[in-house]
């Protein structure tokens, strides 16, 4: 029995663990938690080592609006692509409402809300992008306990 539960345990381990390992260099640089602040809202990125993520938009017009979507991402060559399993949602705190498809009947799709991005540059603190278009953005390390609130608040409108 002892055995089994040691074998059961390292399968584990090696699971947990073993999940990074099969990262490239550019794929290690996206893993982690970011963010762009734009003047209509502040963007959040949870870039995790399944290549899943989870995005927040919080608005800069009205406090108390949140917008969240999660899904997964890949890096191929030197392009960074996402793709929208869930949402986007709106939180208000007042009414929540997914809103995906509403922006469908405007001709915004999940393609529209993904994106893709040339890698440019990659630290320990920033994450620089090349949009189409010729487009560049900069992500920044995000502070881990606003994160923290936005996944709080969302999970609280369930």
């Amino acid at each position: 029995m002892k055995n089994i539960l040691m074998c059961l345990l390292a399968l584990v381990v090696v699971a947990v663990f073993g999940s990074c390992s099969n990262l490239n260099q550019k794929e290690k640089a996206v893993i982690g938690a970011w963010s762009q602040n734009l003047a209509v809202a502040n963007l959040y990125f949870d870039m995790k080592a399944d290549k899943t993520f989870e995005a927040y938009a919080q608005s800069n017009l009205v406090k108390k609006v949140i917008v969240c979507w999660k899904g997964s991402w890949k890096v191929e060559g030197d392009e960074l692509k996402t793709d929208i399993s869930e949402g986007p949602t709106l939180v208000t705190g007042l009414i929540d409402a997914k809103i995906g498809n509403l922006l469908e009947k405007f001709g915004i799709d999940n393609d529209m809300i993904a994106f893709r991005a040339k890698i440019a540059e990659t630290s320990e603190s920033e994450l620089s992008m090349n949009m189409l278009k010729g487009l560049k953005i900069k992500w920044t390390k995000a502070d881990d306990q606003k994160m923290e609130r936005l996944r709080k608040k969302q999970s609280d409108s369930k």
